[in-house]
C-alpha cells in the first residue's frame, strides 16, 4: 500500500509545478508516507522480518570509514575515541549495521547532555551463541552518562519503551537495533549501573564464507554493455494497484510494459507475442505465481532477466533470488530502487537516464 501511495504521489508531483499550491499538499502526503515507510522498516527489523543484504564484512574497516560521521553525530561537546583491532569477517547488512552503530552513538551522546567521552571499540572475542562457544566480532559503544538501573535495563529493548521525551523519540531505536543484529545471527550485550555510564556491545559470529563469497564475485561473468533503448517488460503481479503503478513508472522511463495478473495469461502472452526483454514477478499471489512462475519462465527462456518483487524477508525469498540470480525489488520501493533493479537485471546503465522531473 505504501508503494502505491508513494508511486502515485510521485506521478502527480511529476505533472505539477512547484508554484502550484497542490504541489505542497502532495509533498506533505509524500512526507507522511515516507515516515510510514521508515516506521514500517523499523517494525520489520524489530520483528526480525526486514529483508537484509547479508555480505561478508570486516567491521574494523566499516567502523574506520564511519568515524567522521560518528563524530558529527556525537557533536562538538563530545570526545570520540575509536579503538580498532584487526578482526575476522562477519556476515551482515553493512548499511543496517552502520545505522545501528550511529544510533548507539546518538544514544550515548544524549546520555551526556553536558558533554563527555564516547569510546567505540572493535575487537574479537569468544561468546556463546545458541549454546555453543563461537568466535565473534564485537563492536562496543561506551559512554560516561548517568547509566540506567536494573528495571530500565530489563525493558530497554522493548518496542516503544523510551527514557526520552515522546516528542523526540519513538522508542523503536534499540528494539530495531536488536532485530537487525539478531537477523545477522548475533545479539547485543548491555552493561550499566546508575552513575557509571553504559556499554552497549554488538556481538556477531565470525563467518566462514568470506573467501567463498569473494571467489564467487570474481567468477561472476561481467554483464554485457548495451546501448540504451526501450525494453519490453512483462509485469506479473496479482495486485491490480501494484500492476498499474509499475506500468506507469516503467512507462515514464521509456519502456513498454506488458501487464498480466496470473501465470496462465503471462505464459499465453509470451506464446502469442514472443519473449519480453525482462519480467518482473510478484512473489505474493496464487500457488502457481511467484517463485513457481519465475522458475517456469527461467526454464522456458533461460536468458530472460528476472526481477522478483517482494516485501517479505523470508529466507526462501533470498534463496529463490540467489538460485535464479535475480535482483529483489523490495516493497515499499521508490522510482530509484525500481530503476536500479531493472538496471541490474538488464545489465545496462538505466541509472544514468535523465527523465523529466526526476
Amino acid at each position: 500500500m505504501l508503494s502505491v501511495i508513494l508511486g502515485w504521489v510521485a506521478d502527480l508531483k511529476y505533472d505539477t509545478a512547484q508554484e502550484d499550491p497542490r504541489w505542497h499538499s502532495l509533498h506533505e502526503v509524500e512526507k507522511a508516507a515516507e515516515r510510514a515507510r521508515v516506521l514500517t522498516h523499523k517494525l520489520l527489523a524489530f520483528g526480525r522480518r526486514q529483508m537484509l543484504d547479508l555480505r561478508a564484512t570486516h567491521l574494523d574497516l566499516l567502523v574506520a570509514g564511519l568515524e567522521a560521521t560518528m563524530q558529527k553525530v556525537a557533536g562538538e561537546a563530545v570526545t570520540l575515541d575509536v579503538r580498532l583491532s584487526e578482526v575476522d569477517a562477519v556476515k551482515v547488512d553493512s548499511g543496517q549495521i552502520e545505522q545501528v552503530i550511529l544510533n548507539l552513538v546518538a544514544n550515548a551522546r544524549d546520555a551526556m547532555p553536558r558533554g563527555g567521552r564516547i569510546e567505540v571499540a572493535v575487537f574479537g572475542a569468544e561468546r556463546k551463541i545458541d549454546g555453543f562457544e563461537r568466535a565473534t566480532v564485537c563492536v562496543s559503544v561506551r559512554d560516561e552518562g548517568s547509566g540506567v538501573d536494573e528495571v530500565t535495563r530489563a525493558r530497554i529493548f522493548e518496542p516503544f519503551f523510551t527514557t526520552k521525551e515522546r516528542t523526540r523519540n519513538t522508542g523503536l531505536g534499540l528494539s530495531t537495533a536488536l532485530g537487525i543484529v539478531q537477523q545477522c545471527g548475533g545479539f547485543i550485550e548491555v552493561q550499566s549501573q546508575p552513575g557509571s555510564g553504559a556499554v552497549f556491545t554488538l556481538v556477531l559470529p565470525v563467518t566462514l564464507d568470506f573467501e567463498r563469497d569473494a571467489l564467487a564475485e570474481l567468477r561472476m561473468p561481467a554483464r554485457a554493455t548495451r546501448t540504451m533503448s526501450p525494453r519490453t517488460i512483462l509485469i506479473v503481479e496479482a495486485d491490480a494497484q501494484m500492476r498499474r503503478l509499475l506500468t506507469m513508472l516503467l512507462g515514464r522511463i521509456g519502456h513498454r510494459p506488458w501487464e498480466e495478473s496470473d501465470a496462465a495469461t503471462s505464459l499465453q502472452r509470451i506464446a502469442t507475442d514472443g519473449a519480453p526483454d525482462l519480467a518482473i514477478i510478484g512473489l505474493v499471489g496464487p500457488p502457481d505465481m511467484g517463485s513457481e512462475l519465475a522458475a517456469k519462465l527461467r526454464a522456458l527462456l533461460p536468458e530472460l532477466p528476472l526481477v522478483l518483487l517482494s516485501g517479505l524477508a523470508d529466507a526462501s525469498v533470498v534463496e529463490t533470488a540467489t538460485a535464479l540470480r535475480s535482483p529483489i525489488l523490495r516493497k515499499p520501493f521508490t522510482m530509484k530502487a525500481l530503476v536500479a533493479a531493472v538496471d541490474e537485471a538488464l545489465g545496462e546503465a538505466l541509472g544514468s537516464t535523465k527523465t523529466k522531473g526526476r
